[in-house]
Parts: C-alpha cells; structure tokens; sequence
C-alpha cells in the first residue's frame, strides 16, 4: 500500500548516495526535482510502485547519477544526468521526454506499457506518441547494452519512416527482447541495418520454438555480420519439440562464421 512521504522544506543529504524510494504517493509536485538536487553525490536513484497523485510530470537534475530506474508518470519527463550509464524506464508513453543525451550509457532497459493505453486514443494521438518515442530513443544512441519489451517495439511501430529517423546504435552489443511474440517483419522496422554490422550477443528469454520466434532467430543469424552467440533459454512442454527446434536451428545459415547458438533451460 502507498504511503505519504512528508520531509521538512529544507532538508540536505550530502553523503547519500543510493536512493530507492519504492510505494510513495507523491502530493507535492515538485519534491523530486527538489529532493534530488539535494542529495549532491547521488549515485543510483529507484522510483518505483509509486503513485503520482499530484503530479503529471517529473523533472530532476543529478550530474553525479550513475543508475536510474523509474516508473514514471504520462506527463513530461525531464531528466538531466549526463554521467548516466545504467537507465531503466517503464511506463506509458510521456506527452514529452526533454532528455539530456546519455552520452556515457552502458545498459538500457525500455518498456512502454502500451496495454494501458486506450486504443482509439493510441490512433488519434499516433503522431504525438510517435515523436515521444523518437525523442528517448535517440537519448539512448550511445548505448551497448539494450533491452526492449514486445510493449516497446509496438510503441516504436507508432513512428513513420523510422528506418530513416531511428540513431545508427554505433556502439550496440547486445540485444535482448521481452514478453509477447515478435515477427521478422517487426524486427527489420525496429533496427537499422548498422545494428547487424555492430551486435555481438542475442538472448531470447521463455523461448517455446513457435514458428514466429524461429523465423526472427533465423532473421539474426542471417543478418548479424559478427554475433558470436545467441543465447536461448527455453521452455519447452515435451522433450520431443526441444529437441527438433534445436536440431532446425543449428541448421540455419549463419552471416557470422564465430557465432555459438547456446541453449539453456534456466529461467531468464
């Protein structure tokens, strides 16, 4: 359950440096953008299971922030923290992401909750939603390390011509999807073609051997110019399907002569 969170109007932590704030209704709106400015040395900030009650839009300045991970409310996202290296952000799709470029960033881990949205709103807004999007997508170019709901790939689809406007993602190794089901033609939208001159690793998490997943395995074996593994773990029903998906796979082409198809029944 939700608390209040009610601290005196002046208030200083300069030694702290690790801050989750996790089941806090926020009523004043403009305690993060305050707080945070006051904790000089925060290193890793966490928000959430919050409750924005006041507020629609979320703004803060940390220069010294290394880790981010947010729930964050529909409003305006506004995030200066140029010496980011580690982002997590779930939500639905900001009315506008003001994001300073993360020009340090290592990981990322994107979901739009687009199964919040309200379907006839999603095509009136279409365009709106589609140049948020654009927007964090192009603060996250730097990144190498990305991971990406099936969520966040539909929101992506909101954008026209994104093959053309998408950044060329010069510095991606790895790229992991999750939840939902992806097709080869909603991958070729998702990335540019330089990703597949640049990606190193792929990992497929509850993968079942449905015909969907093979055929986007098989897109990335056959477009990845120097992937050395693509890891899978699986959950199979039977043994018997196990083992003829595996079979089918190793036979796929392969772009990469290096690459090592690895499966595990571990839960990823």
């Amino acid at each position: 359950m939700p608390c209040d969170l009610k601290l005196p109007a002046l208030i200083h932590f300069p030694r702290l440096k690790v801050l989750p704030l996790m089941h806090i209704t926020f009523r004043d709106k403009n305690f993060p953008e305050e707080f945070i400015s006051n904790c000089p040395v925060l290193d890793e900030l966490s928000i959430e299971y919050c409750t924005w009650e006041a507020m629609e839009d979320f703004i803060m300045s940390a220069p010294n922030l290394k880790t981010l991970r947010i729930q964050a409310p529909k409003g305006v996202i506004r995030i200066n923290a140029p010496n980011l290296t580690h982002f997590e952000y779930e939500g639905r799709i900001a009315k506008e992401y003001d994001v300073h470029r993360f020009s340090s960033l290592v990981n990322a881990e994107i979901d739009f909750c687009m199964y919040l949205e309200d379907k006839d709103d999603i095509e009136t807004r279409r365009e709106e939603l589609g140049y948020a999007v654009m927007k964090l997508s192009e603060r996250l170019s730097s990144v190498r390390f990305l991971t990406l709901s099936f969520e966040t790939h539909k929101a992506l689809s909101l954008v026209d011509n994104l093959n053309a406007l998408l950044p060329a993602f010069n510095n991606l190794r790895y790229l992991e999807g999750f939840g939902g089901r992806l097709s080869e033609n909603g991958i070729e939208v998702v990335l540019p073609p330089i990703v597949f001159s640049k990606l190193k690793k792929v990992t497929f998490g509850s993968f079942k051997g449905d015909e969907m997943e093979l055929i986007l395995a098989e897109f990335f074996l056959k477009n990845a110019k120097i992937l050395e593994s693509m890891v899978i773990y699986t959950c199979f029903k039977s043994q018997e399907k196990k083992m003829r998906t595996m079979e089918r796979m190793l036979l796929f082409q392969r772009r990469s002569p290096k690459c090592k198809i690895v499966f595990s029944d571990k839960k990823r």
